[in-house]
C-alpha cells in the first residue's frame, strides 16, 4: 500500500480593495474579489475573509483583512490585505420655510435646526449650515431665500433653498409734548406732528407722525384741546 499525503500549504495572494458604500451605508466584498492568484500544489478548496461586510464606521482608514486559503487536505495559510471604504453619496438636505418676528431691537435670528425638515445621509450628517441666520428690519416684506447646506462626515455637501418671511409686529411708541400756540392776525394757528413729537420710537423706524387736528381758531381758545398723536411704522 502507498499512502499519499499533501503536506504543502496553499500560497494565498490577495490584493488591496477599494469599496464604496451604498445608499444604506453598507458595502460588501468576496474572497474572489480579493484573490490575486493564490495557488496550491494540488488545488484550493476555499478562500475566506475575516471580514466581508463594511459600514460607515469603516471609512477613512485602511481596514486590514485576513485572507485565508484552504486546500483539500485542510491545510491553511493566510495573508493580509487592506480594504479602503469610501462614502461618495452626498447628503439629502430638506428644509422648511420659516416665519419669524423681529424683537424690540429690530432683530431676529434662526438656526439650521429650526429649518431642518428631515435631512438624511446614508451615514450621518456632520453639520447643517445657513447662508444667513440673522435678520433685521431691512428683511421685512419679502421672501428671503436662504441656502441650507448639509455636510456629512466624508465632507460631502449638498444644499437646497428655503424662504424666511420676517414680520415686524411691534407697534411704535408715540411720545408727544403739550404745545402752546398763538392765534395770528387772522384768528388762526396751526401745528405740525413734528412740533408735538417728543422722541417717539420704533424697533425699526417710524414712517409717519400725524395729528387728529392741526388747525386752530378763536373757537379753540380758553380750553385744553386734546389732540390724538399717531405714529405709524413701515409695517403699518
Amino acid at each position: 500500500n502507498v499512502r499519499v499525503y499533501d503536506t504543502i500549504s496553499p500560497t494565498p495572494k490577495a490584493k488591496n480593495l477599494v469599496v464604496y458604500l451604498d445608499a444604506t451605508g453598507n458595502a460588501s466584498i468576496t474572497a474572489a474579489q480579493a484573490n490575486n492568484g493564490s495557488t496550491d500544489n494540488c488545488s484550493i478548496k476555499t478562500l475566506s475573509l475575516s471580514k466581508s461586510n463594511f459600514s460607515c464606521a469603516d471609512t477613512g482608514v485602511n481596514n486590514s483583512i485576513k485572507f485565508t486559503a484552504t486546500d483539500y487536505s485542510n491545510r491553511t495559510a493566510y495573508t493580509f490585505f487592506n480594504v479602503r471604504v469610501y462614502d461618495t453619496i452626498s447628503p439629502t438636505p430638506k428644509a422648511k420655510n420659516l416665519v419669524v418676528y423681529l424683537d424690540a431691537t429690530g432683530n431676529v435670528s434662526i438656526t439650521a435646526a429650526q429649518a431642518n425638515n428631515g435631512s438624511t445621509d446614508n451615514c450621518s450628517i456632520k453639520t447643517l449650515s445657513l447662508s444667513k441666520s440673522n435678520f433685521s428690519c431691512a428683511d421685512t416684506g419679502v421672501n428671503n431665500s436662504i441656502k441650507f447646506t448639509a455636510t456629512d462626515y466624508s465632507n460631502r455637501t449638498a444644499y437646497t433653498f428655503f424662504n424666511v418671511r420676517v414680520y415686524d409686529t411691534i407697534s411704535p411708541t408715540p411720545k408727544a409734548k403739550n404745545l402752546v400756540v398763538y392765534l395770528d392776525a387772522t384768528g388762526n394757528a396751526s401745528i405740525t406732528a413734528a412740533q408735538a413729537n417728543n422722541g417717539s420710537t420704533d424697533n425699526c423706524s417710524i414712517k409717519t407722525l400725524s395729528l387728529s387736528k392741526s388747525n386752530f381758531s378763536c373757537a379753540d381758545t380758553g380750553v385744553n384741546n386734546s389732540i390724538k398723536f399717531t405714529a405709524t411704522d413701515y409695517s403699518n
